[in-house]
C-alpha cells in the first residue's frame, strides 16, 4: 500500500528476528572440536546456558537477522505503511543493508523499538561489523542522541515503560499488547525461530516478525497516549487506520491473517 498523501516517515518501529550462527558458535566457543556441526554447537551452548542462567538464550554476539519488518510511521504517528526487508529470500546481510539504506533514504526517522537497546540494535551494529558496512551517520546519532529536527535517534519503548529505576516488566511487549487490547504473541514465539529457519520456513518467521512490528507500533501509540503526545481519541482514530491497512495487506500475505483477526476496529 502506498503511502498517504507523500508523507514521509518519521519513525521506523520495527522488529528483528534472528538465528544463531551456529558457525560462529563452532569457532569461538569450541574451535578444538573441528568435528562438532554448527547445529550441535548452538545445541550445546544452550545447554551451558540454561545450567549456568537458566535460560537457553545466546546473546546477540552470535545473532544474525534472518527477517525484519518496519512499521513506517508519520510525524502524526499514522502508520504508512508495513514493509518486510528482503523477503521472501532473507539474507542477512541484505536485510541489514536494506535496513539502512531504508533509513537514509528516510532521512533519518527516528528508530522505535521494544528492547532494541539491548538487542536489536546490537544486531545490526555488529552485523554491520561483520560485513564492513559504513555506519558513520547512525554512530554520530546515537552517540548525540539526536538526529534532523532534533528528533531522537532512538525510542526503546522497554526502557521508556520501566522508568528510571529499571524496574522489570515481567510479560514484556506480549503483555503491553495485550494491556493495549491489540493481539500480541498469536501462534509463534521467539523460542521457535531457531527452528523454523533451519528448516527453511522464512515465510513464516517474517510474518511473526510483522506482528511483533506491528504490536511494537500499537505500544508506541498507547505511550504517546501516557505522555500527553497524543489523545485517545486520536489513538482510537490511528488504531482504526492501522488496522484497515493491515486487513488490506492480508491480501498478498496471508500469513498475518491469525494477527489480523484479533484486530479491533
Amino acid at each position: 500500500m502506498s503511502k498517504s498523501a507523500g508523507a514521509k516517515a518519521a519513525f521506523f518501529v520495527f522488529d528483528l528476528e534472528t538465528a544463531v550462527d551456529g558457525s560462529l558458535v563452532q569457532r569461538v566457543r569450541y574451535p578444538g572440536d573441528t568435528d562438532l556441526s554448527a547445529e550441535a554447537a548452538v545445541a550445546r551452548l544452550e545447554g551451558e546456558q540454561l545450567e549456568r542462567n537458566g535460560s537457553t538464550f545466546i546473546p546477540a554476539s552470535y545473532h544474525l537477522p534472518v527477517a525484519a519488518a518496519i512499521a513506517e510511521v508519520s510525524a502524526d504517528c499514522e502508520l504508512l505503511d508495513l514493509v518486510s526487508l528482503d523477503r521472501p529470500q532473507f539474507r542477512p546481510r541484505a536485510i541489514v543493508e536494506q535496513f539502512w539504506e531504508r533509513w537514509r533514504a528516510s532521512e533519518y526517522p527516528t528508530l522505535v523499538t521494544y528492547n532494541g537497546m539491548g538487542f536489536d540494535l546490537p544486531v545490526l551494529e555488529l552485523a554491520a561489523f561483520r560485513w564492513g558496512l559504513p555506519l558513520k551517520d547512525w554512530l554520530t546519532r546515537r552517540r548525540g542522541g539526536k538526529g534532523p529536527k532534533g528528533r531522537l535517534a532512538h525510542l526503546d519503548l522497554a526502557d521508556a515503560v520501566r522508568g528510571p529505576r529499571g524496574r522489570h516488566v515481567a510479560g514484556g511487549l506480549n503483555l503491553l499488547s495485550k494491556l493495549a487490547g491489540t493481539p500480541g504473541k498469536v501462534g509463534v514465539s521467539g523460542s521457535d525461530v531457531q527452528r523454523l529457519w533451519r528448516e527453511g520456513r522464512g515465510i513464516e518467521i517474517d510474518d511473526y516478525c510483522a506482528g511483533d512490528a506491528l504490536d511494537t507500533y500499537f505500544v508506541f501509540l498507547r505511550w504517546r497516549v501516557i505522555t500527553g503526545d497524543l489523545t485517545p481519541a486520536r489513538e482510537t482514530e490511528l488504531r482504526t487506520a492501522a488496522s484497515r491497512l493491515v486487513r488490506e495487506k492480508v491480501k498478498e500475505r496471508p500469513g498475518l491473517g491469525p494477527y489480523c483477526e484479533g484486530l479491533q476496529g
